[in-house]
């Protein structure tokens, strides 16, 4: 048995951190909806106790007879901007379940295909072509659903996916140029004992 080469650990062991770290996304890209509402409403009840001093300052300086201050209309400016950031489109939030599952089911693939590259599997090669040509299809689906639904969220999420495309590009990259006569040697059949001549 040949030992196991350098490219085929290091491909393999950034498979499985980038499949594991990639499960871990998927299941808060399934929660993200809520949690971008949480932070929207979050940012609006905030604004809306921002405003309510500063209406109680307002009267309480009218009352004195005192001129309020210019600039009264920055901070809750400030705050519409920031809710405008969580705003997206009511199917992006059913696309976004969608799209973790996916990932889940992915990163599963991908995880699979790298432990089993590890272990210098002949299949091993073709099963990781075709998770990270899984992997590409899937970030290239999520950025063109993410520029048509034009949130910055979405378009920052997409900015990540073009990270995890060029990560898989590289590691296919290695694996196609990576010498592979250790898995051809896993294939080898054994030498059959020999026939004993009848005298």
């Amino acid at each position: 048995k040949m030992k196991r080469p350098t490219w085929v650990t290091a491909v393999g062991v950034l498979g499985i951190i980038f499949a594991c770290l990639g499960i871990l996304g998927a299941g808060q890209e399934m929660l993200m909806p809520k949690i971008m509402k949480m932070q929207q409403e979050m940012f609006t009840d905030f604004g809306e106790m921002i405003e309510a001093e500063m209406e109680k300052e307002r009267a309480k300086q009218s009352y004195n007879g005192e001129q309020p201050p210019g600039g009264d209309e920055f901070p809750m400016g400030f705050f519409d901007s920031i809710i405008n950031i969580f705003d997206f489109p009511e199917w992006y939030g059913t696309w976004s379940i969608i799209a973790g599952i996916l990932k889940l089911l992915v990163c599963a693939f991908f995880l699979l295909a790298s432990i089993q590259l590890l272990q210098l599997k002949p299949s091993s090669i073709h099963l990781f072509y075709g998770a990270a040509g899984a992997s590409i299809a899937l970030g290239v689906l999520k950025g063109a659903i993410a520029l048509s639904a034009g949130s910055f969220i979405a378009t920052a999420m997409m900015i990540g996916g073009v990270f995890g495309i060029i990560i898989d590009i590289i590691l296919i990259i290695v694996v196609v140029t990576g010498d592979k006569s250790a898995f051809y040697q896993q294939v080898q059949p054994p030498m059959p004992p020999p026939i004993p001549l009848n005298r």
